[in-house]
């Protein structure tokens, strides 16, 4: 209209493409002041959830708008690695509060929040966009499934039978009263004649023997989305059986190949920390559990039994466990998969049993 204006000398063209110009250029100003002054604060609650649950994203956004804008595209990043966008109406002076409610489906560590956001003018003449470093993690715990008795290695039953096996008899640690059921052996005569009753010798004890439980985390993907649900039955199958053993008293060591250390517990106080520790694993795609399962022979001869945990079994794999069993430990193998498990698979899988190994499979839900 300006040109045209220019061109014959119309003064309504030019008065009208004046005051077009005017308001795209208001416009254009007030969306950019919008995008640089847009600020975004963001907090998830609660950053640990068990799966299945729910999370709460809080946001906040602040920004100065001078003209009605389009409605604010807000990209947020999910905990289940995908993304969604959400349209939010934000006031154009002051601030926003926002409060999104996410499902929590897969155990992991996930990175959850505004990733950028979109602005644009009434019209959609001008867009701009806006990214944001702020994401919040949460931390989904597998939950405890529902496992079969975990059978305890003869000898190691506790007990008095299994008191007086662990008793170090070469150890003395003191003197008490003497208590019905106590052997007579363990009678201190100088010390009870002078004393004119009757005290016996305690000695030290060794430990209980634990649960060695090692957990294959290769042979899986971990950017495949159906490999969420094998890491969901493999931890929580794992998670299950831990708790069992600890709600009785039973000791569980737990190596981590990932750090280096070993987690242990022994009541069910620990076993916060032992889903802690299974939703921080990174799942790769290597196989190094043969390996693994040769380094864990010389720490059998202190363990009463061998769990193992595996998203996989190979010929490699089944050698080294067959390998194990002939150390005199009770094994048991949980195999985890996506769907019915392969002929060569369950032959290997009839190869441990046939090693008197205990198996068992675990279907994703």
């Amino acid at each position: 209209m300006i040109l045209v204006g220019l061109s014959t000398g119309n003064s309504a063209c030019m008065l009208t493409g004046g005051i077009a110009a005017s308001a795209l250029s208001l416009m254009f100003l007030s969306a950019l002041i919008s995008t640089l002054s847009l600020r975004v604060t963001q907090r998830i609650t609660p950053q640990e959830v068990l799966r299945q649950n729910k999370c709460t994203l809080e946001t906040r956004i602040f920004m100065l708008s001078f003209l009605p804008l389009a409605p604010l595209v807000m990209n947020i990043q999910l905990p289940t690695g995908r993304h969604s966008a959400f349209l939010i109406h934000p006031r154009p002076f002051g601030h926003t509060d926002t409060t999104n409610e996410f499902a929590c489906p897969h155990v992991g560590e996930f990175s959850v929040g505004v990733e950028n956001a979109t602005l644009q003018d009434s019209l959609g003449m001008f867009r701009f966009h806006r990214r944001f470093n702020e994401l919040q993690t949460v931390r989904i715990l597998p939950q405890a499934a529902a496992v079969s008795p975990v059978p305890i290695k003869p000898g190691s039953e506790e007990g008095p039978a299994s008191a007086y096996a662990t008793t170090d008899y070469t150890t003395p640690e003191g003197i008490r009263g003497w208590m019905d059921g106590d052997e007579l052996k363990r009678v201190h005569w100088k010390l009870s004649m002078s004393r004119r009753t009757l005290l016996v010798r305690t000695y030290e004890q060794q430990n209980r023997p634990d649960t060695l439980i090692l957990l294959n985390t290769g042979g899986i993907d971990p950017e495949n989305l159906r490999s969420a649900f094998v890491i969901d039955a493999l931890t929580e199958s794992c998670a299950g059986t831990v708790s069992r053993l600890l709600s009785e008293n039973r000791p569980v060591c737990i190596p981590i190949a990932q750090t280096g250390g070993e987690l242990r517990g022994e009541s069910m106080r620990a076993f916060e920390s032992v889903q802690r520790m299974l939703a921080k694993l990174h799942f790769t795609d290597s196989d190094h559990f043969p390996e693994t399962l040769e380094l864990a022979a010389p720490r059998l001869q202190r363990s009463g039994t061998l769990l193992i945990f595996s998203p996989v079994i190979t010929p490699h794999i089944t050698e080294a466990v067959i390998r194990l069993s002939q150390f005199g430990t009770g094994i048991r193998f949980t195999l985890a998969c996506r769907e019915e498990i392969p002929k060569t698979d369950m032959k290997l899988l009839q190869m441990l049993v046939a090693a008197n190994i205990e198996t068992f499979q675990v279907s994703i839900q």
